[in-house]
């Protein structure tokens, strides 16, 4: 099953503290809803894991992120993943970032990402899957979002971290992607696009 996703977002940070976030796997697998870093093989490879929950059933992706395309002076990258879990299913990614300047300190980030699908996560259906994605490609910006206002935030504390010597704080863990709990909140925000004028809306 392939899912194609396109996005446009403005981010609340100068361009070289995006570009450096997303050139860290540490950073940007940390922001991954449901993923972790196992291994930096070299600056342009590194190995993680996805944890996904659908209902009584979890299902651990194991795989390889690598930076195919980096073009330092255009702040645009293209990286490709590709995972497998236990019981056979896969999930390949392409995903293409492009960042342009729209202000000191506001960023404008274009990404366009496509997905191939087989497995058990297929069972939870095409036109879902496509919400599903955009969802956790949602929260996956906003906690880019979150982790570029902690670093401006921090920043503005180096001085007094390093004359003690403490080290930043990290993310830890994140625990599994509920993807039913996705699935419920794009079936509640279909509803509302269907529905304007229903429940909160009447008086």
């Amino acid at each position: 099953m392939a899912v194609e996703i396109q996005q446009s977002v403005e981010v609340q940070a100068p361009i070289g503290l995006v570009w450096a976030l997303l050139m860290s796997p540490q950073k940007l697998a940390s922001c991954m809803p449901g993923a972790s870093l196992t291994e930096v093989i070299d600056e342009r490879q590194f190995k993680g894991d996805v944890c996904l929950s659908i209902g009584a059933i979890t299902l651990q992706y194991q795989g390889t992120v690598t930076y195919t395309e980096v073009d330092t002076a255009q702040h645009s990258a293209v990286i490709s993943a590709q995972a497998q879990d236990k019981t056979g299913g896969t999930v390949s990614a392409t995903i293409s970032t492009s960042l342009e300047e729209a202000s000191e300190e506001i960023t404008r980030a274009q990404v366009g990402a496509s997905f191939n699908i087989t497995g058990r996560l297929v069972q939870v259906g095409g036109g879902m899957i496509d919400g599903v994605s955009e969802e956790i490609v949602a929260e996956f910006i906003e906690n880019v979002t979150a982790e570029l206002h902690a670093q401006s935030s921090a920043g503005l504390r180096s001085g007094l971290a390093a004359e003690s010597g403490a080290e930043p704080a990290e993310r830890g863990k994140q625990g599994s992607i509920d993807i039913l709990a996705v699935i419920w909140k794009v079936v509640a925000n279909r509803l509302k696009r269907l529905l304007p004028g229903s429940a909160g809306d009447r008086k």
